[in-house]
């Protein structure tokens, strides 16, 4: 069993939840990635997804896949794509490793954790950290 990170809409998790099977044939600039993309959680930790994937993909939600080794092997596609790593100068683009599919659905990826990311990075208003008010948030 192997796990995978993938930052998404609340569209595309709707869908997932609600059994229906996700289908996305686009082709990426560059590393040969098509459809979804995910990274194993084994190689990639959700912070440094989230750093390399901000600007790029929608960030509403992380989810967090149990995916059998078979299935794994069945469905996903090895490729690369280019990012920019934390604490790295902007210039500089790093290829990594991430896993892509063209579909997927509850019946291959079984959820493992979900996490509802509300701000993307700490607020700052006027050099004081900004109050929420989380009351009736869903």
């Amino acid at each position: 069993m192997r796990r995978f990170i993938r930052f998404m809409s609340e569209a595309e998790l709707e869908k997932y939840l609600k059994g229906e099977p996700l289908i996305n044939e686009k082709e990426h600039k560059k590393g040969g990635s098509v459809g979804f993309c995910f990274f194993d959680a084994a190689d990639m930790d959700p912070i440094t997804a989230h750093h390399v994937l901000s600007g790029i993909a929608t960030l509403q939600y992380m989810v967090e896949f149990m995916v059998e080794d078979e299935v794994a092997e069945r469905i996903l596609t090895k490729s690369e794509g280019r990012y920019h790593l934390p604490d790295t100068p902007l210039y500089e683009g790093h290829n990594l490793t991430e896993y892509c599919a063209k579909s997927y659905s509850r019946d291959d990826f079984l959820p493992y954790q979900v996490w509802h990311l509300m701000i993307s990075y700490p607020a700052i208003y006027q050099g004081e950290p900004l109050v929420i008010n989380m009351e009736g948030a869903r």
